[in-house]
Order: structure tokens, then sequence, then C-alpha cells
């Protein structure tokens, strides 16, 4: 039967590599990019034409955590440390 597969992974790493096998195409992160695979021959990356993709990416946690001075910490760093093009911080 000539019918369409469907296949469900959970990783990049999983994805890059069906894509990478002839199994059709994948949205990756730009930040995900990995050109030191040895896949370059059999993926292309493309950007989207002058369209702001994204996604809102959250740090939450309960408000009696324990811990709540190392998530205050993390949103720090993540706050210094952003990539470039990241909005919203």
């Amino acid at each position: 039967r000539g019918g369409i597969r469907r296949y469900h992974a959970t990783s990049l790493e999983t994805l890059r590599h069906l894509v990478a096998s002839g199994h059709g195409y994948t949205l990756i992160p730009e930040l995900a990019l990995r050109r030191d695979l040895g896949l370059d021959q059999m993926l292309c990356y493309r950007a989207f034409d002058k369209k702001s993709i994204g996604r809102v990416v959250a740090l939450v946690c309960r408000e009696r955590y324990a811990r709540m001075e190392d998530v205050e910490l993390l949103a720090q760093f993540i706050k210094t440390h952003k990539p470039a093009g990241m909005v919203g911080v």
C-alpha cells in the first residue's frame, strides 16, 4: 500500500535524522541548528521570509517553592544571556 506513513518523534535529533533519511520535512528552531553532524548533504536549512516566527517560553514554579532563589537566578541568567533576536524578556 502506498499510503502516508506517520511518524512521531520526541526529540529534535530524531526529527533531524528522519528528514535526513528522506522521511519528509520538519521545522527546527534556529537555536537548534547543527551543522557538525555530517548531515549537510542530506539536509537543507531554510529561514522564513521576513516573518516574525516564534513561540512563548515561560519559567513557572509553585509560589511556595523551597528554592525560589535558584529560580530567580535562573530567570536572571536567561535574561542576561538571551539569544540574538529574542524579544520580550
